[in-house]
C-alpha cells in the first residue's frame, strides 16, 4: 500500500492481476489513476463492480479473464459459493475439467504485452497475485519487462510456483538486467 501511495501519480496506468474483490484497483482510483481490475473468478468480478459502483470509481475496468504466457480458454474449478475458494483447473492434475464438466467456468487467457504494450494504456505499475501462476504471467509479460518502464509488485508463494514446475531464481531471472532490483 506505501508503495502504491508513494509512486502512482493522477492519470498513470495500474493493472491488478489477481485482483480479489478489487481493493488496491480503487486505491489506484481514488489516486486519480486509470485502474483495470483482472480476475478469473465471476463472482469476484460482480464484487469489483459493485465496490466501483459504491466509491464511484470510474477509472476502474473489471477485465474477466486470466493472465498466462499464451491466448486462450482455461477454466475455474468452482469448489463452493465463496468468493475465494475457487482453485485454477490446471491444479487438479488427477481429474482434469473437461467441457462438458458444470463445476468449471472457462475464461480467456491473455498475455500482459498483448493487452498492455500501446503507449495510451501501458502501465506504470503492474501487481501481479496468482498463487503459483507467476511464471506464466511474468512470461506474458515479457515485452513489458524489457522496456524498463513498469513496476511489478508479485507476491510470492514458492512452494505453489513449484507445483507449476518453477522456482524462485527462475521467477527472479524474469529480471535479470541490471536495471531491475527484485527486493
Amino acid at each position: 500500500m506505501r508503495y502504491l501511495l508513494a509512486r502512482l501519480n493522477a492519470d498513470d496506468v495500474f493493472v491488478d492481476v489477481g485482483a480479489h474483490a478489487g481493493y488496491f484497483s480503487l486505491i489506484a482510483n481514488i489516486l486519480g489513476a486509470v485502474a483495470y481490475a483482472i480476475e478469473p473468478q465471476r463472482d469476484l468480478i460482480r464484487v469489483i463492480e459493485r465496490n466501483a459502483v459504491l466509491n464511484e470509481a470510474d477509472r476502474l475496468h473489471p477485465l474477466m479473464l486470466a493472465v498466462s504466457d499464451h491466448e486462450g480458454l482455461t477454466c475455474i474449478m468452482r469448489l463452493g459459493g465463496s468468493p475465494g475458494m475457487q482453485m485454477h483447473g490446471e491444479l487438479n492434475r488427477n481429474n482434469p475439467p473437461t467441457a462438458r464438466n458444470r463445476h468449471v467456468d472457462w475464461v480467456p487467457t491473455a498475455r500482459l504485452d498483448g493487452l498492455f504494450l500501446d503507449p495510451l494504456i501501458r502501465p506504470q505499475i503492474v501487481k501481479i497475485v496468482v498463487e503459483g501462476l507467476e511464471m506464466r504471467a511474468l512470461a506474458g509479460a515479457a515485452g513489458l519487462i524489457a522496456r524498463q518502464e513498469t513496476a511489478f509488485i508479485v507476491e510470492l508463494h514458492p512452494h505453489l510456483i513449484a507445483g507449476f514446475g518453477g522456482s524462485l531464481d527462475a521467477l527472479t531471472g524474469h529480471f535479470g538486467s541490471p536495471a531491475w532490483r527484485v527486493i
